[in-house]
């Protein structure tokens, strides 16, 4: 089945097609885009797209993912930068889960705009690698959550730990994983 790309033209759920322009909300097969300015937020118990890109822009863009819902995205997540002061490129995973399927990479952003990622207590499992641009890239734990990696966690961006787990299942590794509790 061949996906469609879907916009999200206005903030809102998920589960809106409004939030899509009036298409049909994503599915697995569809890419998804974050417009510049765009806060989408993951409403329902099971989320899902081929591909996610949030736009760089004079604006701040945002996913949440709310509750315990869960967004699976099988392919790649790039979250570009913003080209202005406070314009912030993020996705938010509080109690739920984000699984990737390939990669994620955050992108050079300059000064006083950052790009990146925050975990509260929910789980975010990545085949792939997760990669930064530069310092101002961020990879932040708030709370307890679970980080699982099957590629390599870049350097070049900031990771900042609370009281979260990272696990990363080396590809070359007879072991399996490393565990390192933060």
């Amino acid at each position: 089945m061949n996906g469609a790309t879907r916009t999200a033209s206005v903030s809102g759920n998920w589960s809106s097609t409004a939030t899509w322009g009036g298409a049909s909300v994503p599915g697995a097969s569809d890419d998804v885009v974050i417009n510049n300015n765009r806060y989408v937020t993951i409403n329902i118990a099971d989320a899902n797209c081929k591909s996610i890109t949030i736009n760089s822009g004079g604006n701040a863009s945002y996913i949440t993912i709310s509750g315990t819902n869960t967004l699976s995205v099988t392919e790649d997540i790039i979250i570009q930068a913003g080209s202005g002061s406070g314009d912030n490129k993020y996705i938010a995973v509080g109690a739920g889960t984000l699984n990737v399927g390939g990669s994620i990479s955050v992108l050079a952003t300059g000064s006083n705009r950052y790009s990146g990622i925050t975990l509260s207590t929910g789980t975010i499992n990545v085949t792939g690698d997760v990669t930064f641009g530069n310092s101002n890239d961020d990879f932040t734990f708030t709370d307890v959550g679970t980080l699982n990696i099957g590629g390599n966690l870049g350097n070049g961006g900031n990771f900042t730990a609370s009281t979260g787990t990272v696990t990363t299942m080396e590809r070359h590794n007879r072991l399996g994983h490393i565990r390192i509790t933060i």
